[in-house]
């Protein structure tokens, strides 16, 4: 049986659709992906040792996003943001980004 959708009131009633399009799902998965990249690279610039191959990757894949796949992965893991990473970690061959975060 498939889980019932939750309404988004505030985004169906009330956001232009321009915040709508900017807080899709997709769209929360690129900007997320963009934050751990750019964490990466600042972190190179003050010194960590990042390698810029890894960078690379996934800068590369910063755009792919398979909701599905993270979908499946999320109901097997119940956690939404680990699911996104490890998705996003096969897309780009690496597994270096969320380095140094917590879920807070």
């Amino acid at each position: 049986m498939a889980k019932p959708e939750i309404l988004n009131v505030l985004g169906n009633r009330y956001a232009s659709s321009e915040m709508v399009s900017i807080w899709s799902p997709h769209n929360k998965v690129v900007l997320l992906q963009k934050a751990w990249v750019t964490a990466l690279e600042a972190m190179k610039e003050v010194g960590r040792d990042i390698p810029q191959e890894m960078i690379d990757g996934y800068r590369a894949h910063v755009d792919v996003v398979d909701l599905e796949k993270i979908a499946v992965r999320e109901r097997k893991l119940r956690h939404d943001v680990l699911a996104i990473l490890r998705t996003f970690n096969d897309n780009a061959g690496h597994e270096g980004a969320h380095q140094g975060f917590t879920s807070r």
